[in-house]
């Protein structure tokens, strides 16, 4: 007899944990039920679900460093919540290598409504 594990509350979210140590910041947000983390899960699971699908260059590093970077979570949050808006904002974008900035892969001014 086999038993299946629950499918996770925030699916993506702990996709990108994997790998990650039971000290890392964002762990508590999956392991536990509390509805007081349910805002900060659901940010992230809507963040890193809209980037999965749009799959940009480099992604995958940033899914090793995010659940490795116990100490970064949150620099890391903010360029990939940079990059998710961006690309809402349709405007074409890399995320940055180790040591480098994300960077938009046209001008950003050719996009403004007057």
């Amino acid at each position: 007899m086999t038993t299946e594990s629950p499918e996770p509350r925030y699916p993506t979210l702990a996709r990108w944990l994997r790998g990650s140590k039971e000290t890392h910041p964002l762990r508590f947000v999956v392991d536990e039920s509390e509805a007081a983390w349910a805002p900060i899960a659901e940010s992230y699971e809507e963040m890193l679900s809209f980037l999965d699908a749009l799959n940009p260059l480099r992604i995958d590093r940033k899914r090793r460093d995010f659940a490795r970077n116990e100490n970064g979570v949150l620099e890391l949050r903010t360029e990939l919540l940079v990059g998710s808006l961006l690309w809402k904002g349709e405007v074409d974008f890399e995320l940055g290598g180790e040591g480098q900035r994300a960077r938009t892969t046209h001008n950003v001014a050719d996009n403004r409504h007057e």
